[in-house]
């Protein structure tokens, strides 16, 4: 059973529903449920879910496109077993969220950005690889919650944050 985080839940799937580029971001202390909360969030949902470990960045995109590849079959996947860059991994992904609302989930973050310089140490900080190309942004990024306490129904929670960093979208149909 999964108890206690309701109004997270709320906030994502209404994100979910939102038509456009969605990035929420999930960020607070270890040991509060943030991994079980997105887990639940995309049950039943088209995700690709990537956990970050530390390693370095050529080995990190190896296992993140093997998690792309993997979650979203089709043609080229069949050719390739890597991409040769972290820009080639998020188009893959962006051009098949053209056609169909997918997730896709970087748990860990802080570990992936440990090994790659362009990518933020935060995730507030914007994707970078989506952003250098000088094109208009149509989304800020959004905080989704930053978790509080001690999981269970004693938690506290504190008002969301939000920030104004932009996102560029990169497809109608990516959360």
């Amino acid at each position: 059973m999964f108890i206690g985080r309701e109004s997270e839940m709320e906030q994502l799937n209404r994100l979910y529903g939102e038509k456009g580029f969605q990035m929420p971001v999930v960020y607070g202390r270890r040991r509060v449920g943030k991994t079980r909360l997105i887990s639940e969030f995309c049950r039943n949902k088209k995700t690709v879910f990537f956990t970050a470990i530390e390693q370095n960045d050529t080995e990190a995109l190896r296992m993140f496109s093997e998690a792309v590849l993997q979650g979203l079959p089709g043609m080229q996947s069949s050719f390739i077993t890597s991409f040769d860059s972290w820009d080639s991994a998020f188009r893959y992904a962006a051009e098949f969220a053209k056609d169909e609302r997918i997730i896709l989930v970087i748990d860990e973050f802080p570990y992936l950005a440990s090994g790659n310089p362009s990518l933020p140490v935060h995730p507030s900080e914007g994707h970078r690889p989506l952003l250098h190309r000088n094109q208009p942004f149509s989304h800020p990024l959004r905080v989704v919650h930053e978790l509080y306490g001690k999981p269970g129904p004693g938690l506290q929670e504190p008002p969301v944050r939000k920030t104004d960093c932009p996102v560029q979208d990169p497809a109608p149909g990516l959360l």
